[in-house]
């Protein structure tokens, strides 16, 4: 398959195959700083990735019985700070995406609103991306409720993403996006502890309990799942500190009062049924394993 979002590429997977669930985890994510292009880059792949799995599904995936989505808690927040201070987030939250194509600044575009037209501007993979997620999602429902596959559809909504990896990298330099923001806090990056922007995390382990909880559980049918853990920058450097060959790498305290999201996952977690991972398991087993890495891929 040279494009997952091109016009049938998905059919003939599913003429030669027999499946019962798909789980499609792949978007394109803003690590590649020379993404520009709101279109090409992002809102293309997004958008018709997801669309082209599921009407392959629908015409050849007879046996298809659900087909599970990664999308993202960016599609309900872009961690804007009324958001974290005066607001309850749930399963049902969208971020407004505005029909309208106000003039604002790059900053402000960091925030809530974010409108193709205003991604197409800004030329940031950051922007772009949130952009693109909600688009994506919201294509999957407007499919599920236009066309009425045969097969259920599940969309679950992760902050943060961390965990150890296991994916094999050329260099820890190149790991992926929410690997990376847990990396910087014990390879140089910073002198000092940095602000919390994003302060809700999912461990990769858990996330992957809950797709396949999904797939077999019928009450997940059509529904979205918000989840997320609370933490903060300074909380991960005070577990990393308690590993001897990082207490020297950390940065220093910072003082700063951490701010969290108010989220009701009540619904994931009666619905999935999942076991979380505590805080103090994630850092310590990623951090593990992101050393070992740093022996063979540096």
């Amino acid at each position: 398959m040279t494009d997952m979002y091109r016009p049938g590429t998905w059919d003939k997977i599913f003429q030669d195959g027999n499946f019962d669930y798909v789980f499609h985890v792949a978007a394109p994510a803003p690590d590649n700083p020379a993404n520009v292009d709101f279109d090409k880059n992002f809102l293309e792949p997004a958008v018709n990735g997801n669309l082209e799995i599921l009407k392959s599904a629908s015409r050849y995936g007879k046996n298809i019985k659900h087909i599970t989505f990664t999308s993202t808690m960016m599609t309900v927040t872009a961690g804007a700070i009324e958001d974290i201070q005066g607001k309850v987030l749930s399963s049902s939250t969208w971020r407004n995406v505005r029909s309208t194509t106000p003039k604002l600044s790059k900053t402000a575009l960091t925030s809530r609103q974010i409108t193709p037209a205003e991604a197409r501007t800004a030329n940031d993979p950051n922007i772009s991306y949130r952009a693109a997620k909600v688009a994506a999602e919201q294509a999957v429902w407007a499919y599920v409720a236009s066309e009425t596959p045969h097969y259920s559809v599940s969309t679950l909504l992760p902050p943060f993403i961390f965990g150890p990896p296991i994916l094999h990298v050329a260099s820890v330099q190149n790991l992926p996006f929410s690997t990376t923001v847990f990396y910087s806090l014990f390879n140089g990056t910073f002198e000092k502890t940095p602000l919390d922007f994003y302060p809700s995390y999912i461990d990769v382990r858990d996330l992957v309990a809950m797709h396949l909880a999904c797939a077999i559980t019928p009450e997940a049918a059509n529904k979205r799942f918000l989840m997320g853990k609370d933490f903060s920058n300074q909380r991960i450097v005070d577990i990393l500190k308690t590993l001897p060959e990082l207490k020297s790498r950390v940065p220093g305290d910072s003082g700063h009062v951490p701010l969290y999201f108010q989220l009701d996952t009540e619904e994931t977690d009666r619905v999935l049924k999942v076991r979380y991972h505590t805080l103090e398991e994630t850092v310590l087993d990623s951090a593990r394993k992101i050393l070992e890495l740093e022996k063979v891929a540096p």
